[in-house]
């Protein structure tokens, strides 16, 4: 994932502030009554036990699967945190979740690995930088916060909008990734177990993720999050997911 995901925001807004922060009220101009975009869901469901399952597959050199092939690969929403004074994380509880926080974050993790990325839909900021941040990692129960908060996932946002990622924590030029809106309308077939039909249809948004040598791309349904991935490596497929199942909180 370290590849997968990468990219400082240039933007003047730091860790955690609220999308009011250097804003007037009359932030659109003229009358009281001109209003702004409305707020908007994430295309990530972010909620604490949100699961998916998928099919992986592997592929060698010459394109053929590796064995084993089609194995169990999870995804899921694993904590959540709501954020107070710009940079403190408090761990949601039973008995806290109903407290006031500035916004909220949420661990991304594959596998139950006990580690993985913090993320934070900012869905009042400015439609042309709305979307989804990363605004750190964390591992088993320790958190670390990035210096700036940075733009992962682009929503809403229409067909060919750009920007680049960079997670590595030295900021190495070669992890940088650029990512691009490649489609808001993009069919998607897959294997609906939740609804009980053999092959689903669904429209996604779809992301392009472009390194070094490598080019994937990232079916997401606003409903339902991520469904497929493909990712090639020097132009030749080598891995690919495909939803199977999935559990959302409600």
């Amino acid at each position: 994932m370290k590849t997968a995901l990468g990219y400082t925001v240039f933007i003047s807004m730091l860790l955690g502030t609220g999308c009011s922060t250097n804003l007037s009220v009359n932030e659109s101009g003229g009358s009281p009554q001109n209003p702004p975009f409305p707020k908007t869901n994430s295309v990530l469901p972010l909620a604490v036990n949100n699961q998916w399952l998928y099919s992986f597959t592997g592929y060698d050199s010459s394109g053929a699967r590796i064995s084993p092939d089609r194995v169990d690969l999870h995804l899921g929403i694993t904590g959540g945190y709501g954020i107070k004074n710009d940079t403190q994380l408090i761990r949601l509880t039973w008995y806290n979740q109903s407290d006031s926080y500035s916004a909220y974050t949420y661990q991304f993790e594959w596998e139950n690995r006990k580690k993985g990325w913090l993320v934070v839909y900012r869905d009042l900021y400015p439609l042309a930088i709305r979307g989804l941040y990363i605004i750190g990692e964390y591992q088993d129960s320790t958190t670390k916060l990035y210096p700036q908060e940075k733009l992962w996932l682009a929503y809403p946002a229409d067909s060919g909008k750009t920007w680049q990622l960079n997670l590595d924590t030295l900021n190495d030029s070669t992890q940088t990734v650029t990512l691009e809106v490649m489609s808001t309308h993009a069919p998607f077939y897959f294997s609906d177990a939740n609804s009980g039909v053999a092959l689903g249809f669904c429209e996604c948004v779809l992301y392009r993720e472009t390194g070094i040598n490598s080019v994937s791309y990232y079916y997401y349904n606003k409903n339902i999050g991520p469904i497929g991935y493909l990712q090639y490596i020097n132009g030749k497929l080598f891995q690919s997911y495909l939803l199977k199942s999935y559990s959302l909180a409600r």
